[in-house]
Parts: C-alpha cells; sequence; structure tokens
C-alpha cells in the first residue's frame, strides 16, 4: 500500500496526469466547492441530530472528541502524503540513482534491483562495482518476488496456530487503538443467509454492482474508468482521487478506521475492507456486486 515499489511522479508522470483525468472524468459540471459545501451541510445536519441524544452533561466533551477526531483524521491524511509518501520518493530516487551506476558497471541488470539489494550487500560494492557480480543475488530474489507477489500470505508472522489465535491472544490484550482500528481491524463474519462469496467489513455503508477492476500498485491506477468497482490491497492518501469516479471499493485489509474506509465514508463511495482474498478471487472486468452494509461480495460471472 505505501512502499518504495511505488513509482515518483518524476520517474512515472502517467500516475500524477491520472489524478487530473480523474477530476475531468467528472465532467465540466463537476463544482468541488458546492460538492464541499454540501457535505459538510450534511455533516453538521448530522452531527446536530447526534447531539440531541447525548445526554446534557455530556455534551461539550462529546462535541470536542468529533472535533478532535476531524482534525486527526486530517492530520493523518495530510501528513502520510507530505511525509511518509515523500520520503519513499527521496529514498527511491536515490536507490534507482545507485542503481543505475551498477547497471553502468556491470554489477546488476536493472537499477530497480537495488531494492532487492541490502545496505550491506550496496557497501560491499558501491566504491568498485566493476568488479562484483550481484546478479544472482538479485535476480535470484526478484524471482521469489514475483512469485509471492500474488500468492495469499498470512498477514503476521506468528508461532500461533492462526491469524484468530495470533488477534486473541498477542494484539488485542495490547489494547493498542492503532493496532486495533487500523492495522488489524473486525474479522469478517459470515453470514449464510446472504449466501455471497466473500465477506469483509463494512467500511462506509452502501450497495453498488458492476465491473472489477484489480490493481495492486499505485501506478496501475490510471486503469481504473469510471463505475468500476476498485478491488486492491489496501490505499494510502495517493489514491484518494480515485474514490471520485468509483462505484465501490473492496479491500483485502485495514480496519474501520484505516485510509480505505475513512475516504470511502468521505466520498460516500460503498466500501469493504478487511475481506482478505478480494484481489485473489476477483479478476478485472468481472461483474461484481457490493453491499457493503452487510460486508458481502457476490460473483456474478
Amino acid at each position: 500500500m505505501m512502499d518504495l515499489n511505488e513509482p515518483y511522479w518524476l520517474e512515472e508522470p502517467s500516475a500524477a496526469i491520472a489524478v487530473v483525468q480523474t477530476f475531468v472524468n467528472k465532467g465540466a459540471d463537476y463544482d468541488l466547492d458546492k460538492v464541499r459545501s454540501e457535505m459538510i451541510a450534511k455533516r453538521e445536519e448530522t452531527l446536530a441530530a447526534l447531539i440531541e441524544k447525548v445526554p446534557d452533561e455530556e455534551k461539550e466533551w462529546f462535541k470536542a472528541l468529533v472535533n478532535l477526531g476531524g482534525r486527526a483524521s486530517m492530520f493523518s491524511e495530510e501528513h502520510d502524503l507530505y511525509c511518509e509518501l515523500y520520503l519513499h520518493a527521496l529514498l527511491r530516487r536515490g536507490f534507482l540513482g545507485i542503481g543505475r551506476r551498477l547497471v553502468q558497471a556491470g554489477t546488476i541488470d536493472r537499477p530497480h534491483d537495488t531494492l532487492f539489494l541490502n545496505p550491506d550487500e550496496i557497501e560491499q560494492v558501491i566504491l568498485a562495482p566493476e568488479f562484483h557480480k550481484l546478479q544472482y543475488i538479485a535476480n535470484r530474489r526478484r524471482a521469489q518476488w514475483e512469485k509471492q507477489k500474488f500468492e495469499e500470505t498470512p498477514p503476521v508472522f506468528t508461532e500461533r496456530e492462526n491469524f484468530e489465535q495470533a488477534a486473541g491472544m498477542d494484539l488485542i490484550p495490547s489494547e493498542d487503538v492503532i493496532i486495533m482500528k487500523l492495522v488489524v481491524g473486525e474479522m469478517p463474519k459470515e453470514k449464510p443467509e446472504l449466501k455471497a462469496d466473500i465477506y469483509g467489513v463494512c467500511g462506509a455503508p452502501g450497495s453498488a454492482e458492476g465491473a472489477a477492476r484489480v490493481i495492486m500498485a499505485y501506478d496501475e491506477l490510471k486503469e481504473v474508468q469510471p463505475g468500476e468497482i476498485l478491488v486492491c490491497p489496501g490505499t494510502n492518501p495517493a489514491w484518494t482521487p480515485i474514490f471520485g469516479i468509483v462505484k465501490a471499493v473492496v479491500a483485502d485489509r485495514g480496519g474501520t478506521l484505516s485510509h480505505t474506509a475513512i475516504v470511502g465514508r468521505e466520498y460516500g463511495v460503498p466500501t469493504i475492507v478487511n475481506c482478505f482474498v478480494g484481489t485473489a478471487k476477483i479478476r478485472t472486468g468481472q461483474r461484481i456486486r457490493v453491499d457493503a452494509t452487510q460486508g458481502a461480495i457476490y460473483l456474478q460471472d
């Protein structure tokens, strides 16, 4: 969702251009200021109705918590975009610069292969790369990565028998709110009466039906067409504009406070998180029906 394997804008301009295209595809009648005003009005109306149900002695405290929550969400979004993502872009640019030098010296085959080397290995060859060959290391690790990146893997490495046991014995007792609500999230519960093909957790309520678009990395977002249903491992702030054109979002991982869920609610897009197997079982072009309120996904063909 956010790593050095995602290209930065100077390296892959089409990714940034796709963000502009997202708004162009909205059409000339799309008025961001109007939409924002409508969302603010709806928020205030909903908040006022909710506060009416809060006991008088707790109203001010509740308002303060809501205000804090809004600011925390904004900080999380902006901080990720301008700190974490920016840092990854700078590091990747530096690593690829080293990679080009090693390719010129015949040490590796591709600049990106530096991402399959550890710091000690690079340090040993960087002063005189022409006297070293690291293809046998980089190529082996690249092949392993290509094989594993689409395989179903456990979300954590643990000596427990399964993820549920690890969550119950290790993660939940930690009482770490970030781990529980953002990283781990709730486990999907199967509801036999729904007869769904895949179950997840409601990130943002609603339902939608349409063609799926499986996206595994940020640089693939330019392939998403208006009205499709985004199926992905998860999202980060750089993915936010895509919520403006899709009908729904299905994410393998994430809790109700994950980026995917929060942005889904802000955009009013039906969103399911923590379905675990969406990218493995759904293929691009396949028609699916998403009942995000129930956390149910139906594969139609």
